[in-house]
């Protein structure tokens, strides 16, 4: 880092979100991927939960979805997620025997979240040659969107990646930079999650007093975080409401996250609740 600043030349950060760049970064929260795909499952009734991934020397942005995905169990008040985190690179045979291992330990567990699409596709495997049924019996998730998951006989739960837009972005980003043009130093892609074929397991409500507000300011403060523009307008002294506050959660998400999608490549994009 030193020497990029010595050499004054534009830089472009990509992929993992820097928010405090030395110059430019383009990306998306690693964080946030794993916390989105946490309240998904627990949403969908999910309750006894594991993680399967596998950590290569350097590798840290598994760490960070892993980390989001816990902040998101612990909020929704279900037990610790099990893991199964294997000392070797990410790819089928990692997922198929880190998938038989944990399941040895936690026989219990009704879901799996895997550090990419390639090892949810080894633990399917295995999960297939057990007689297990995905996703009646156990539910799993990967990540990234791969292209190898395209072949499955039922669609994957993943988090999708705009890998092509990250890359127009940050050379448009470069340009603008050598130009002299004014560049926002922090791009946030936003990425979106994919639920795969199948049915879902969503519980009873649970019906508890909560304050909407706070509930409104919560996931604010998560997307502001990331440097997504929210502006809320909130009434005060509003009533408490009588709803679950995780699938209330869930609905605020998929509200915030369509406004997103919407405003995705505008340059002057800001959300107003």
């Amino acid at each position: 880092l030193r020497l990029l600043r010595d050499m004054t030349i534009p830089v472009v950060e990509i992929w993992d979100l820097n928010t405090t760049p030395f110059d430019v970064s383009v990306g998306f929260s690693h964080y946030d991927n794993g916390y989105e795909m946490g309240q998904f499952m627990t949403a969908r009734g999910r309750r006894r939960i594991g993680y399967v991934g596998a950590l290569a020397a350097r590798e840290t942005m598994g760490r960070s979805r892993l980390d989001g995905f816990r902040a998101a169990l612990a909020a929704a008040r279900v037990a610790p997620v099990a893991t199964e985190v294997l000392q070797d690179h990410p790819g089928f045979y990692a997922g198929f025997y880190g998938t038989e291992t944990l399941l040895a330990r936690h026989p219990e567990l009704d879901a799996l979240y895997y550090h990419d699409d390639e090892m949810a596709i080894g633990g399917l495997a295995w999960l297939t040659q057990r007689g297990i049924r995905v996703p009646d019996d156990i539910g799993i998730a990967g990540w990234g969107g791969m292209e190898a998951a395209s072949i499955l006989p039922r669609r994957l739960t993943t988090t999708v990646v705009p890998t092509a837009r990250i890359g127009k972005e940050a050379a448009e980003a470069l340009v603008s930079r050598l130009r002299g043009d004014p560049v926002e130093d922090v791009r946030v892609i936003p990425t979106r999650l994919v639920a795969g074929a199948g049915r879902a397991r969503v519980p009873p409500a649970r019906l508890v007093p909560l304050d909407l507000n706070a509930l409104v300011e919560e996931i604010a403060t998560l997307y502001r975080t990331a440097g997504t523009p929210l502006t809320l307008t909130l009434a005060a002294d509003l009533p408490l409401i009588e709803g679950d506050a995780t699938q209330m959660r869930q609905v605020i998400h998929n509200l915030v996250g369509n406004a997103q999608e919407a405003l995705a490549g505008r340059a002057d994009a800001r959300i107003v609740a």
